[in-house]
């Protein structure tokens, strides 16, 4: 229990910083925002009030038809993270000709991960209802996370490829299916989290899954490293780097996708001189010449899956 009363602290001291600062974060997020970008703030996919169940639409200006629309899930250890903070990156993904839509979700240990993922497909079936009135073709729908927003991504992809997962988590399916998944320094294989100690995995499984995780039919299907196989998932392009403290996790998926004969693209950095590409570097250095390289081939990969005349357009 030290474990998870240690994570508990800093979890509410996090999230007590974040709400109290709330404001401030946003006021930062939208300052030297790139141009020639619209952004709408706030609008409710579950309409209960709660900032959580909210969401942001990046698209260009002037933009007056359907756009290649990219769903991007923040990261955060799944207990903490905000839309704005990533405001400025999901302009810049929006400057490559794609609406953005940018959710909140509620955190661990408040909301376990499994109804995480029942909010984010609450998101996906918004954009099935509204995504035309935000310039969002639901043709053609990428989703990108980074780090526990990876994982989230591709479980989505996994669970609605896999016959009989859905039924299982008790989500009903979209109209529409990812085209592409394009995951940053992705947390997709949850059995290192064991190599820590049986307490700590023990902890942290308890904080994020539930005080039975091991006992729920769920559990297993969270592993997306695990889960791949028997999946319909689209085409994916992953993001890391040497210096990633995950990057071994992009390096083996990319592995399995090859055993697996599924299509990807890998971009997997190594060290630069005079700079640090850490953890999601291409999110907290958008302009970074690294980081437009990885923007332009991961929105050149999804191109290639996109209907042929959005493609055309673009």
């Amino acid at each position: 229990m030290f474990v998870v009363n240690q994570i508990h602290k800093q979890y509410f001291k996090m999230n007590e910083k974040m709400s109290g600062g709330a404001e401030n974060v946003i006021n930062h997020a939208n300052e030297g925002l790139p141009e020639g970008i619209t952004t709408v703030c706030d609008i409710p996919y579950i309409p209960d009030g709660r900032r959580v169940h909210t969401l942001d639409v990046c698209c260009p200006e002037g933009t007056d038809k359907p756009l290649p629309t990219i769903i991007f899930l923040h990261g955060g250890g799944w207990m903490y993270g905000l839309k704005e903070l990533n405001r400025f990156y999901c302009s810049v993904l929006a400057g490559f000709g794609f609406s953005v839509v940018v959710p909140n979700f509620p955190y661990a240990p408040g909301t376990k991960v499994a109804a995480q993922l029942q909010d984010l497909f609450a998101v996906y079936h918004w954009l099935d209802k509204h995504g035309k009135e935000y310039c969002c073709d639901t043709d053609n729908v990428f989703i990108t996370g980074e780090s526990a927003g990876g994982h989230l991504a591709m479980t989505s992809c996994i669970i609605m490829g896999k016959p009989g997962l859905p039924e299982e988590f008790g989500l009903r399916l979209p109209e529409f299916r990812f085209k592409g998944a394009g995951l940053s320094c992705a947390a997709l294989d949850l059995s290192y989290f064991q190599t820590f100690g049986y307490s700590f995995f023990k902890d942290f499984g308890r904080l994020l899954f539930g005080w039975d995780y091991k006992k729920s039919p769920l559990f297993p299907y969270l592993d997306p490293m695990s889960q791949v196989e028997g999946s319909d998932i689209p085409p994916v392009y992953l993001l890391s780097s040497r210096e990633d403290v995950i990057g071994f996790m992009s390096l083996a998926f990319a592995k399995r996708l090859e055993e697996l004969g599924k299509p990807y693209q890998a971009r997997h950095w190594d060290k630069v001189p005079g700079k640090k590409l850490i953890h999601v570097f291409n999110l907290f250095y958008p302009l970074w010449e690294e980081s437009m390289i990885s923007h332009t081939e991961m929105t050149d990969y999804f191109k290639k899956y996109m209907d042929i005349r959005q493609a055309v357009d673009l």
